[in-house]
């Protein structure tokens, strides 16, 4: 089980963050990777949305997880 950051961008009115959480239940693996979209109010970030993609969907390659990836093969 963990949290891996992989990417952040600020972007002054708000941004983005990707991570994979790895995580386990009843010995089957639920891990996920999302691409979180957070928009600036007031002087702070509020959670606006996410584009999942499931473990077993992840890419293998080391560094091939990107937001652009995501965004193309979430569901």
């Amino acid at each position: 089980m963990g949290l891996r950051i992989v990417h952040t961008e600020d972007t002054g009115e708000g941004g983005t963050v990707l991570f994979v959480a790895k995580m386990f239940s009843k010995g089957a693996d639920r891990s996920f990777a999302e691409l979180s979209t957070f928009t600036r109010e007031g002087g702070e970030l509020r959670y606006a949305s996410g584009a999942l993609v499931a473990g077993p969907d992840l890419p293998k390659e080391e560094g091939a997880l990107t937001p652009t990836w995501i965004l193309a093969h979430a569901r």
